[in-house]
């Protein structure tokens, strides 16, 4: 494009490169993504898996960012279009998904990466991640958007996320600017790359500039055993001119925290924490078979200590057990009617059985008759013949001879 290498033709040049990896046993791949060098853009985004439409939330946020290049060339005028593109991402899948018939919620996390310059900003929601790799050194410039939570089947803690565009009206977004030196090394990558992926062997793989980086991260992902979707993004500063000893700078806000090869547990703070507790207790119990506390998720939908995301979950969550009693409601109806014909045929089958049985002595006694009948038929055709009147006649006339006899020897 001729106006995104005027718009970024002083600009120190870039290394990028990018690759994703569906999971195993995943039907479609949740993660998308947008790398634009010469745009100095790029794009992350992982479609909430445990939400509809995962895949359709991701690649709507990337097309949001595509529609909207090339971004205005002065520097606060882009981070503002950038955040303008996650705006109307989130209220454009937030009313899809409101407006579908039935409703349902789809999300997905995000994380961007504006480059001008010496400067980068960086802006996110949900736990997809920007580490920064300065001098060996590999730091996670972002902070999860997540809350750990227990597992009472298990005993363990899974994380869940706080965050995430697409599930709420209104999407809160968090940012931060970055101070950019010679040969740092930016990488933004899902939870499918960060988790199972060490700290020592990202730094490693990083650290390594032959070949494609990016390439090599999501390999290593599933080497390792990972089963998520895995998407990176690298980006490498080559420019001469940028800052030499400058450190990365922040919001006061959160602070930079090394990377660690275990997620760090974000505790929720103030009354949330009350909240999610319940929520959690009462999806246990339902999960259990015990519907008896449905009424508790729609009391939370309107819970002054529950968070607009919290909120939303317990509706969908209240939408979804109502669908599925109704389901099971008209099962058992079905069941029932099932029960009743089983039944009916069962007499059925008792009277058929006791007709074949009688049908039976039927046709043993018609048998017998038409054998008797069939006897005498055959006798009078046998005494109707001619050779057996014939012996008839011969039987007469010697009993008429012998009895002659008898009477001449008796005189």
């Amino acid at each position: 494009m001729a106006g995104a290498s005027a718009e970024r033709a002083n600009a120190p040049p870039l290394r990028a490169s990018a690759a994703s990896l569906q999971g195993a046993g995943r039907e479609r791949n949740q993660d998308a993504y947008l790398c634009a060098p010469d745009h100095g853009l790029f794009v992350l985004a992982d479609g909430v898996g445990g939400l509809a439409a995962g895949e359709r939330a991701s690649w709507g946020i990337i097309r949001t960012f595509e529609n909207a290049l090339p971004l205005p060339p002065a520097w606060e005028a882009r981070v503002q279009s950038a955040e303008a593109c996650i705006r109307r991402a989130n209220a454009d899948l937030f009313e899809d998904g409101r407006n579908a018939k039935p409703p349902f919620v789809m999300g997905s996390t995000l994380v961007a990466l504006l480059v001008e310059g010496e400067h980068a900003a960086c802006l996110w929601a949900g736990d997809s991640r920007l580490y920064l790799l300065r001098e060996r050194i590999l730091t996670q410039v972002t902070e999860d958007h997540s809350a750990w939570v227990s597992l009472h089947h298990t005993g363990g803690k899974r994380p869940v996320l706080t965050r995430a565009v697409g599930v709420e009206p209104e999407i809160e977004i968090e940012s931060c600017v970055i101070s950019l030196r010679q040969g740092d090394v930016l990488l933004l990558c899902s939870d499918g790359v960060s988790g199972p992926v060490g700290h020592d062997r990202m730094t490693h793989l990083l650290q390594d500039r032959t070949g494609d980086s990016a390439a090599r991260l999501v390999q290593e992902a599933q080497h390792a055993g990972g089963r998520d979707d895995a998407t990176a993004i690298v980006v490498g500063m080559m420019g001469a001119g940028l800052n030499e000893d400058r450190d990365v700078e922040r919001d006061d806000t959160i602070r930079l925290r090394p990377a660690t090869e275990v997620p760090v547990e974000v505790t929720q703070r103030g009354p949330e924490t009350g909240a999610l507790a319940r929520l959690e207790r009462v999806c246990w119990q339902i999960a259990h078979g015990s519907y008896s506390h449905a009424d508790e998720l729609f009391e939370m939908t309107i819970a002054e200590d529950a968070s607009p995301t919290l909120r939303q979950l317990a509706e969908s969550f209240g939408f979804m057990l109502v669908q599925v009693e109704a389901r099971e409601m008209r099962l058992t109806g079905l069941i029932d009617d099932l029960r009743a014909a089983h039944a009916d045929l069962e007499v059925a089958n008792r009277r058929l059985a006791k007709e074949n049985a009688e049908l039976a002595v039927t046709v043993e006694r018609l048998k017998v008759d038409i054998d008797r009948k069939e006897f005498r038929r055959e006798v009078g055709e046998i005494v109707e013949t001619e050779y057996f009147q014939d012996l008839q006649r011969r039987a007469r006339d010697m009993r008429a001879r012998h009895g002659t006899g008898k009477r001449e020897d008796g005189r």
